[in-house]
């Protein structure tokens, strides 16, 4: 087995509550600045992986977004969800899976909704006893963004989800919250 999989196994619980308690700081850091709100952000998308699967995926993010004019997204969030192969064709223990994970994106053009990210957590099988691995995720677009997710299910098995997401970003705005 690869030594590099054993660190990543061992240490992924302990860089999952450090990742969420930073990210949980850092949100209600950045909200208190001029021009921040929180969002949050359900989704659905449709893919395939390149086992010949299609597969299913619900999400909802919760975020802070850095400027209040959408001229200059930047954005951070910790997303949950939940994937399950449809009509699979190769039956293994990840068919169906919940996952969290960090993302951060921005728009690369001033004025430009469309946004460019990256994700970064894990996936958590309840039936097997490998049942935690690592994941990435690239994604581009606006209310519809093709994604490519990149699981990590063990030390010889990397797997690619293609997909496209669409979301219904809500904006809570400081007097959403009660907040002058």
């Amino acid at each position: 087995m690869n030594p590099a999989y054993n660190l990543i196994k061992k240490s992924s619980s302990t860089m999952l509550r450090n990742g969420i308690i930073i990210a949980v700081i850092f949100g209600n850091a950045s909200f208190l600045q001029a021009g921040n709100f929180w969002y949050f952000s359900p989704g659905l998308r449709i893919g395939w992986n390149f086992s010949g699967n299609f597969t299913v995926d619900t999400k909802i993010s919760v975020g802070v977004n850095t400027d209040d004019n959408l001229e200059n997204i930047v954005f951070y969030n910790i997303t949950f969800g939940f994937n399950a192969l449809s009509f699979a064709k190769n039956k293994s223990h990840f068919n169906r899976y919940n996952y969290i994970q960090f993302q951060t994106g921005k728009n690369l053009v001033k004025d430009d909704l469309t946004i460019t990210g990256i994700g970064a957590g894990f996936i958590f099988n309840t039936t097997s006893a490998n049942n935690f691995s690592p994941f990435i995720r690239l994604f581009a677009g606006f209310l519809f963004f093709p994604e490519l997710d990149i699981l990590f299910l063990n030390s010889n098995q990397t797997r690619f989800d293609f997909g496209i997401r669409g979301v219904l970003p809500i904006l809570l705005r400081k007097t959403d919250l009660g907040f002058n």
